[in-house]
């Protein structure tokens, strides 16, 4: 049997629509691991299906039978990948420079040139959104800008799928990109929230190029898990991809044999968009 890394795509869409459809909170690791299973089994009992952990055609029509904004799913793509981000301690390297392994990695995922180092906040969004657009359509254009207020230009020139809130009358949920007021950075500075605005008026997020809460280093700029006040904020932009995630399964077809476990994934599955397409995938964990 063909084996292939423990990550797959496709168990992170099953990942969103668990957490879509059963409220739960996942990891989107890419991981069929024992909390996922757990979820696909709550799923097939409360649908009345075979307990079986098996996902197979009936479980995936009865989690793909519900309306899905594909926003929703780019939100906690977005939000994870971020996550995975601050997990890894990113910094400049060196200190001080706007550049780096990690860092030049943000900054490819722009249109400006990689020669020198130049302020990477806005870049680390750009990276964000290009990876977790990765094997999906969508009717807006991904940003390539190197400049955090420039955001709000990419965004008013979207004809579909963005909407940019300013000022954001506190609008503002986990997944939606934030621009910052002069006042946190006289140049311009951007962040991904992760949270919604908590009862005294706060939000969390994960932003490139910032300095740790607390932290008394100026020069150890990274990727960082912040707090702010709403006031900091003078604008949101929002995925508003209105395209149902449903129509990326569809047109699945998936034999008796071709079932996804804990164990062993292998899936084949035909999918129609505007163009008719194939993949077929195959896992052993």
């Amino acid at each position: 049997m063909m084996t292939s890394e423990p990550y797959q795509e496709a168990v992170v869409d099953l990942q969103c629509l668990l957490n879509r459809n059963m409220a739960t909170q996942l990891k989107l690791d890419g991981i069929f691991g024992s909390k996922t299973k757990a979820n696909v089994l709550a799923w097939q009992r409360k649908k009345g299906l075979v307990e079986d952990g098996v996902v197979g055609s009936k479980t995936w029509n009865t989690l793909c039978n519900t309306y899905i904004p594909m926003s929703d799913l780019l939100a906690q793509k977005l939000v994870n990948l971020a996550e995975k981000e601050e997990e890894l301690h990113v910094v400049e390297v060196p200190l001080g420079s706007n550049r780096g392994p990690d860092v030049d990695k943000y900054r490819a995922a722009t249109n400006h040139a990689l020669l020198n180092g130049w302020p990477w906040c806005a870049a680390f969004i750009c990276w964000l959104l290009r990876e977790a657009m990765k094997n999906h359509s969508y009717e807006f254009t991904r940003p390539q800008t190197a400049g955090a207020w420039d955001f709000e230009n990419w965004a008013r020139k979207q004809t579909c799928g963005v909407s940019l809130k300013k000022p954001h009358g506190n609008d503002i949920y986990a997944g939606d990109i934030v621009v910052f007021t002069e006042k946190i950075w006289t140049k311009g500075h951007i962040g991904l929230a992760t949270s919604a605005p908590d009862a005294a008026g706060y939000i969390k997020t994960i932003e490139g190029n910032t300095r740790a809460d607390g932290s008394i280093n100026s020069k150890v700029h990274g990727v960082f898990a912040k707090k702010h006040k709403l006031s900091d904020i003078r604008s949101r932009i929002r995925i508003t991809e209105s395209d149902c995630y449903l129509s990326l399964f569809s047109e699945m077809s998936i034999d008796d044999t071709s079932m996804l476990t804990s164990n062993d994934l292998s899936m084949s599955m035909s999918m129609s968009m505007s163009t008719s397409m194939s993949m077929s995938m195959s896992m052993s964990m």
